[in-house]
């Protein structure tokens, strides 16, 4: 499972959404004291859609993390991805 937060800021505080669109003005915009440089996300693999849309967000691929935990008695691969922002 893979999830996509977009952090924004509102009157009553932040808060963050789990809902997105392409294109979108700002999909992380961290406004806190705390600078973040980079997103990462791990995706666990087969997920071609998940993996497609952190590349429309500008995310690259760093690597995969082959067969290394199991998950109802199969082996599972995940694939890590990075955004500077």
């Amino acid at each position: 499972m893979t999830s996509l937060a977009v952090v924004t800021e509102s009157p009553s505080g932040r808060h963050a959404q789990t809902s997105v669109r392409p294109g979108s003005s700002s999909v992380i915009s961290p406004k806190n004291t705390e600078t973040v440089h980079l997103a990462v996300a791990g995706i666990a693999l087969p997920n071609d859609a998940s993996v497609a849309l952190h590349r429309k967000f500008g995310f690259s691929d760093v690597g995969i993390f082959d067969e290394y935990a199991m998950k109802h008695g199969a082996y599972i691969s995940s694939l890590w991805m990075q955004r500077r922002l």
